[in-house]
């Protein structure tokens, strides 16, 4: 009888141990579909921050590209007015910097190129036997260069 006792009572601890073994199971796949999920939405998280970076960054080449192809209105040195690109101020920018007589061996700033044109103003106005023609080149790539300054 003692036996029987023990088996039954080993019996019962088997499935004892069998009934809470299952329910420790499901509570690990409820676990496990939990973090399933929070890795999938991490996931999509990710994703939205990826297009959304990837967008902020068409953006900007957007307006880089706009800005480079947008035109100024400038009065060239022969007295037509012109729409330049950025790229074609370069060009334009170096043209004024000779008809003024400055070196090309270093950007200029605003001041220095109004003092070398208050050094120089007196020698080339018509008034004092400067040539007209010129004086109007002169003058063209003085204002030119005034408005890239700023």
């Amino acid at each position: 009888m003692e036996l029987i006792a023990a088996i039954l009572a080993s019996i019962l601890v088997i499935g004892l141990a069998i009934v809470l073994a299952g329910a420790a199971w499901k509570v690990f796949l409820a676990i496990a579909a939990r973090s399933i999920d929070s890795v999938r939405d991490r996931g999509q998280v990710d994703k939205v921050v990826v297009n959304h970076n990837r967008l902020l960054y068409l953006i900007a080449q957007e307006r880089k590209r706009k800005i480079t192809e947008q035109k100024y209105r400038f009065t060239d040195l022969n007295g037509q007015t012109v729409f330049l690109t950025v790229a074609e101020q370069k060009i334009f920018k170096t043209e004024c910097i000779i008809s003024l007589g400055l070196a090309l061996v270093k950007p200029f700033t605003k001041a220095e190129v109004r003092n070398h044109w208050r050094k120089n103003v007196i020698n080339w106005h018509p008034d004092q036997g400067g040539d007209v023609e010129q004086w109007l080149v002169r003058l063209r790539a003085y204002e030119a260069l005034m408005l890239m300054n700023e």
